[in-house]
């Protein structure tokens, strides 16, 4: 028995394959094999120190391949334990070394994601700021890995600092030649900071209206009102007026209804009182700071104008709320018998998400109208005692 262990141990000690001992390859193989088996261990690691609800779950689907161990083993076994041609041993351990950095800033970036996105879903403070979370973790993903870069051709031997004086002076000229670009990401951050906008807001920028959808590095992605997708550069964002119009706690409906110039004062003073009523009654509208009165009079009728606020940011709710008014407004005015029994209302309409103003008929009678759309083309349209837009 002795012997044999003896000639076991010779084996081990004294037998070389690859210019390696036959126990030092059987220890890698072992290590391997321990970093492949326990690659799991720093996620869940990780996932104890991270006490977030729903975290260790979205890191695990992230990371499906468990890197971070067998980076760590194969370096141990390149400088520790195998010894390599004189030719090989430098690229092997420089090899090590660039594979390690990487899953470093993998599993950094992996965590740094996953918290994100779990504190974006279960944190309202962090919903608030949706935009700017994401916008900085991209910024982040950037740095590191331009970084990484920048490691990885130290560890092979190329002189970096020259590189970088080489790179400055041609991106001097680059930069030169992309202003507009840098303009765009300086304006991103400039709109992160001062927190003007964020993900799920509905803007007002010129001729865009909609719901911001994405921040991007360089553009920033909209939803306009008509489920159309804008792409807005960053640099148009900053540098035009921009209305939030989530931040704001009501929305504003605003239009004028041309009445008869034979409505008199009597039946204008029924309408009022009927609307304010209305008012009072909607638990949504915000009575108190809501008007209506005569604007003007004109050659052709007179101009009724009303104002009300809707107590919420969200559009769909301030459109609902516009319908069943103009639909209880066209009741009243027929109650009334404002207007011939067979002409038409026309109600000039404004609100927070337009920028133009829109006509909508309404007729009395079946009877075919004539609408006048932007850009001058008329559309025969039949309808009953119905609103035609």
């Amino acid at each position: 028995m002795q012997s044999v262990l003896i000639s076991v141990n010779n084996f081990l000690m004294q037998e070389l394959f690859l210019d390696n001992m036959i126990l030092d390859l059987l220890l890698a193989v072992i290590l391997l094999l321990a970093a492949y088996f326990l690659r799991r261990l720093p996620t869940k690691i990780i996932s104890k120190l991270v006490r977030l609800q729903g975290f260790r779950e979205n890191f695990e689907q992230r990371d499906q391949y468990k890197i971070l161990l067998p980076a760590a083993a194969l370096l141990v076994i390149s400088e520790f334990l195998l010894t390599f041609p004189e030719k090989v041993a430098a690229f092997v351990s420089n090899l090590s070394y660039a594979f390690l950095i990487f899953a470093l800033i993998y599993t950094l970036l992996s965590v740094f994601s996953a918290y994100v996105e779990v504190k974006v879903e279960l944190d309202g403070e962090w919903q608030k700021k949706r935009g700017p979370a994401f916008f900085y973790l991209r910024l982040g993903k950037v740095f590191l890995w331009f970084l990484y870069i920048l490691i990885l051709l130290s560890i092979f031997g190329v002189n970096v600092s020259g590189l970088l004086t080489g790179v400055g002076l041609g991106g001097l000229a680059v930069s030169l030649a992309a202003q507009d670009s840098i303009a765009n990401l300086i304006a991103g951050i400039i709109l992160l900071n001062d927190d003007m906008i964020s993900v799920g807001d509905d803007i007002i920028l010129n001729n865009v209206s909609g719901t911001v959808l994405q921040m991007g590095l360089r553009s920033s992605r909209i939803r306009a009102y008509d489920r159309s997708i804008v792409n807005v550069p960053n640099k148009i964002l900053a540098e035009n007026i921009l209305i939030n119009v989530s931040r704001s706690d009501k929305r504003r409906v605003l239009f004028t209804v041309r009445l008869p110039l034979a409505t008199d004062n009597e039946l204008l003073g029924r309408l009022q009182e009927d609307i304010r009523c209305y008012w009072q009654e909607n638990s949504r509208i915000d009575a108190a700071a809501s008007w209506c009165s005569i604007d003007s009079i004109q050659e052709n009728g007179i101009d009724f104008i009303v104002r009300f606020f809707v107590l919420s940011s969200e559009f769909s709710l301030m459109q609902e709320e516009k319908t069943k008014f103009l639909e209880f407004l066209w009741a009243k005015l027929s109650e009334h018998d404002i207007g011939a029994p067979s002409s038409m209302l026309v109600i000039k309409y404004q609100s927070s998400d337009l920028h133009r103003e829109k006509e909508e008929v309404y007729l009395r009678e079946d009877k075919i109208s004539e609408e006048v759309y932007p850009g001058g083309e008329k559309i025969k349209k039949k309808a009953g005692r119905e609103k035609k837009r």
